[in-house]
């Protein structure tokens, strides 16, 4: 389908609305399909922040070993 701007025409484009059709079509339920969507990008916010501390002190780690002179994967 083509849409007025030369723009093509996408089902479930919107990723809210990708996840909330995959936890329809999982469980057969509107309700948990919305609660799935809602909750799983909450869910990868804070396993980011997480995960961005993690990488940080490696490569904090990482840095000072460099500089003394030391093997990295050691420290």
């Amino acid at each position: 389908m083509r849409l007025p701007h030369g723009q093509d025409h996408q089902l479930c484009s919107d990723p809210l609305q990708r996840r909330l059709t995959v936890g329809y079509l999982m469980t057969g339920s509107v309700w948990v399909g919305g609660a799935l969507a809602l909750v799983e990008p909450a869910c990868n916010t804070v396993a980011f922040h997480f995960h961005e501390k993690v990488w940080k002190r490696i490569e904090a780690r990482r840095q000072a070993a460099a500089q003394a002179g030391t093997n990295p994967v050691a420290v």
